[in-house]
């Protein structure tokens, strides 16, 4: 659908009212336009047909939720997401999880807060999560967990984290891109998106899940395939949002690990990952900034310096030019 023809389908009808379908085509087709002023003004047209909605919503509605991840918190949106939110809450519908996940994902690019409509969305969609007997593929809990990455520090999030804690420990088959969506989810957002009366709750919640996290990759250990270079940078990467606890830590020694076993075939590939390369250099100044001493911190800080002696023996002169700069050399 383009602008013009969305605009001619929000006219008022003669009936003033709007069906199940006609919702979710609307809800797929406005977030591929963009997000400019002329789309914002389509969804502030929207959320009112949506309200007068005249038939309950299917779960196939439900789940174009998801395409709202294009979209980003502004007054239009909230007032959507107020149309939304009745229709979740009466819906009889038993979800399924990857409908769940959709819907979580929507969220992704929205502002979290518990005291506006995407908190209460959100809280809404932790409700369904509970009532879901079936078992959730490891793809859509990855999806969740990255897409709750900016609600990672809030109490309605920790809620779902708590909630999906049980359906992690049923999971099999992890692979390095789910471990890497995991990862990200659980690091610290912006400290815009924190909530300080949730800190501590925090600190106990994402370290009981980088634990087990840690040990589902363990149990996984010659099954699964090995990290890609972009695997291993975004794994990196999210080591400074995890914390220091005992699950982070042993996350540190997971990630040393399988980022020695990627360099070492990169190599022998007589490929450099120079996206990696940078990523050593950033994560070994973060750890000169660690107060705590700890074996985990000592193995990891042993890993990427020898990664790094590596990529210098072999030439890789950009690096070595980085990280000369980065030691003020």
């Amino acid at each position: 659908m383009s602008v013009n023809h969305i605009r001619n389908v929000l006219v008022p009808r003669k009936s003033g009212l709007y069906t199940d379908h006609l919702v979710g085509k609307l809800l797929i087709s406005l977030p591929m336009l963009g997000f400019s002023r002329p789309v914002q003004k389509l969804i502030g047209a929207l959320a009112p047909k949506v309200a007068l909605c005249v038939e309950p919503l299917s779960a196939r509605t439900f789940a174009t939720f998801g395409s709202l991840r294009r979209l980003h918190s502004c007054p239009e949106t909230d007032n959507l997401l107020e149309a939304l939110l009745p229709k979740l809450t009466e819906s009889e519908l038993e979800l399924e999880p990857h409908t769940i996940s959709r819907m979580v994902v929507g969220l992704s690019s929205m502002d979290p807060s518990t005291s506006n409509c995407t908190g209460r969305y959100l809280f809404a969609v932790g409700e369904k999560l509970k009532n879901v007997d079936s078992e959730f593929s490891v793809g859509d809990l990855a999806q969740m967990y990255e897409a709750l990455h900016r609600f990672s520090r809030t109490n309605t999030g920790l809620d779902i984290f708590e909630i999906l804690y049980p359906k992690l420990q049923e999971c099999e088959d992890l692979m390095p891109s789910h471990v890497t969506k995991i990862l990200a989810g659980l690091s610290k957002p912006h400290p815009k998106n924190v909530e300080e009366d949730a800190m501590d709750r925090a600190e106990r919640v994402v370290d009981n899940t980088l634990t087990l996290l840690q040990s589902k990759v363990a149990a996984a250990d010659g099954k699964m395939n090995l990290f890609s270079t972009t695997d291993c940078a975004s794994c990196l990467n999210s080591l400074p949002g995890l914390g220091d606890g005992p699950g982070a830590r042993s996350i540190w020694s997971l990630v040393a690990r399988k980022a020695m076993a990627t360099e070492r075939r990169t190599l022998e590939d007589k490929g450099h990952g120079f996206v990696l390369g940078k990523t050593l250099i950033s994560i070994l100044k973060w750890t000169k900034q660690l107060e705590k001493k700890s074996p985990e911190l000592d193995l990891l800080v042993s890993t990427l310096s020898e990664m790094l002696q590596h990529r210098k023996r072999n030439g890789d002169v950009m690096l070595a030019k980085a990280a000369a700069l980065a030691a003020g050399e």
